[in-house]
């Protein structure tokens, strides 16, 4: 496989998903936030390259989310996360456990589906859309091929804290051949 690497960094909560079609406002706003803090990173990362259009739609409102691997540019993602959260190593179930919390996490590395938005009243759509583009790392999470997952104690939090530090290693790959082209302080291009 051929890819471009990039390292991800999350400092804070990171709650367990429930039922996505249940989920209220405040567990929306809480992926969305985290969604937020890898904005800039991959910013950053890519520079002039925003990522292919995943724009939401609704109800006259476009919400200009980019993805940079969707399924028309056929990147894939491998993913390599190393968690620390402040319980003691095997103590998957007092911390939440964490299928349903990495799903939290790929939840906010994606695009989000209008259901998946913290408010989607008109004033909240607004708000959206007025804060400009949103960069995500994926359009959904059925791109994901590989996921690896270590965790350790985070030693310097309360125990009883939901705060983790999440370091996410990202591959975008392709199962054919390609050629990225570095741009400098514009980043990666693939041709």
């Amino acid at each position: 496989m051929h890819g471009l690497n990039l390292t991800l960094f999350y400092r804070g909560p990171l709650r367990a998903t429930r039922n996505p079609d249940t989920e209220d406002g405040r567990r929306r706003q809480h992926k969305h936030d985290i969604r937020s803090q890898f904005d800039p990173q991959l910013r950053r990362r890519f520079g002039h390259w925003q990522g292919n259009p995943a724009i939401v739609r609704h109800e006259g409102f476009m919400l200009p989310f980019y993805a940079y691997s969707t399924k028309e540019n056929l990147f894939l993602v491998k993913l390599d996360i190393l968690m620390l959260r402040p319980q003691p190593p095997g103590h998957v179930i007092s911390g939440g456990d964490i299928d349903n919390r990495i799903k939290t996490l790929f939840d906010a590395l994606c695009a989000p589906k209008i259901n998946q938005l913290p408010d989607s009243t008109s004033e909240g759509l607004k708000r959206i859309e007025q804060a400009g583009p949103i960069r995500c790392l994926m359009q959904d999470d059925n791109l994901i091929t590989d996921v690896s997952i270590s965790t350790d104690t985070l030693l310097d939090v309360d125990p009883t804290s939901e705060d983790v530090v999440l370091i996410i290693g990202a591959e975008l790959h392709t199962r054919n051949p390609v050629t990225w082209v570095t741009g400098g302080p514009t980043g990666d291009i693939a041709v």
